[in-house]
């Protein structure tokens, strides 16, 4: 099995490799959750996609609207037998296919 990507890659490779927000929404971290949610700030759409959530392979991608109080589930993606650079990538296409489902809806 392949080394799982962690919320704390997620972050280095934020800052040190993008360094700058995926179609405006830039991750925020929940000190209480452990969770890692991605926005454009305010009261807009959170998109809550934390890798290897409760110790799995698996990353929920949800999204959770502030305004409205409305959570629903966008996607669960399975990064066993993925190689590092695949977590990377697959990841980052989920969130702008997440983006994007925002900005439709």
């Amino acid at each position: 099995m392949n080394r799982m990507i962690t919320l704390e890659d997620l972050v280095v490779y934020y800052n040190e490799v993008l360094k700058e927000p995926v179609s405006g929404y830039s991750p925020e971290l929940d000190s209480m959750s452990g969770s890692l949610g991605w926005s454009k700030g305010g009261d807009g759409a959170i998109i809550w996609a934390t890798p290897n959530w409760e110790h799995t392979t698996i990353t929920p991608f949800d999204i959770q609207y502030p305004d409205t109080g409305d959570y629903e589930g966008y996607c669960e993606v399975d990064f066993s037998d993925r190689s590092e650079a695949e977590q990377y990538k697959i990841y980052f296409t989920m969130l702008v296919l997440a983006i994007e489902y925002i900005e439709r809806n």
